[in-house]
């Protein structure tokens, strides 16, 4: 899985990139055979004046081709980056999910 962290409107410190790598690895680990790449944008609005939101959206793009996003807003960098992190892990698991059931119902009916 390729993570891929980027900063927009401001120079990321290594400890935000780092803890956005490490917070992704911890959230979305079990699913790592299932997804190609990751891609983390982090957007200050306000750039160096650093105004009181922080944007943060995750793209995920699953080996069988869907792609899947997720946004978070928070006055924080590390607050936006867990909790976008904590929603990329149920939406992905629920994309999973639902494939899966989909595939159970098409074989059941063919039975």
């Amino acid at each position: 899985m390729k993570i891929h962290v980027r900063a927009v409107n401001f120079q990321m410190s290594e400890s935000v990139d780092q803890h956005a790598r490490d917070r992704l690895h911890a959230s979305l680990d079990r699913f790592e055979s299932r997804i190609a790449s990751l891609m983390l944008r982090l957007t200050d609005d306000h750039g160096p004046k650093h105004g009181t939101t922080i944007h943060c959206a995750i793209e995920a793009i699953l080996k069988n081709g869907d792609s899947v996003m997720v946004e978070q807003d928070s006055p924080d960098y590390f607050e936006a980056i867990d909790k976008a992190a904590g929603r990329m892990k149920r939406t992905v698991r629920r994309c999973i999910n639902r494939k899966r059931d989909v595939q159970m119902r098409t074989r059941t009916s063919m039975a």
